[in-house]
């Protein structure tokens, strides 16, 4: 709406871009891009979604421990960001860690999902989580 706000967050510049949403070019690990992102928020968000996902070495145990890494930022990330009661969707990929990634989240928000889109192709393990009603610790 008319006074929504949108901000994103991506390593490289983002070409057409819709009104009114506000691209900012940096690493969601740099703590300084948290504090840009929420002085161009002017506040809290309702809601963080997560799209990040690891260049893929092929090498599973290291590809998967970085995927890890990059969900507890992105969970850490939103716990700075998000409003009490706000919501957040994140992708994330099957594996040994799955369990302990949908506890992390729970830990967070009262309601958790785990959702497949028809956008995956085939055989993907890309899944996505849908958490609402963040509580604030």
């Amino acid at each position: 709406g008319a006074s929504g706000r949108v901000v994103g967050v991506d390593l490289v510049q983002v070409k057409n871009l819709p009104a009114g949403a506000i691209a900012i070019v940096g690493d969601i690990l740099d703590p300084s891009v948290a504090t840009r992102v929420q002085s161009e928020l002017g506040g809290h968000a309702d809601l963080v979604t997560s799209d990040l996902a690891p260049k893929l070495t092929g090498i599973a145990a290291r590809d998967e421990a970085r995927s890890r890494e990059l969900i507890d930022c992105a969970l850490a990330f939103a716990s700075t960001m998000l409003k009490p009661g706000g919501a957040m969707v994140t992708k994330l990929f099957m594996g040994a860690q799955f369990k302990d990634i949908v506890d992390s989240f729970k830990e967070h928000f009262g309601s958790v999902e785990v959702t497949r889109t028809k956008a995956s192709r085939p055989g993907s393990s890309e899944l996505y989580i849908v958490a609402r009603d963040f509580r604030k610790s």
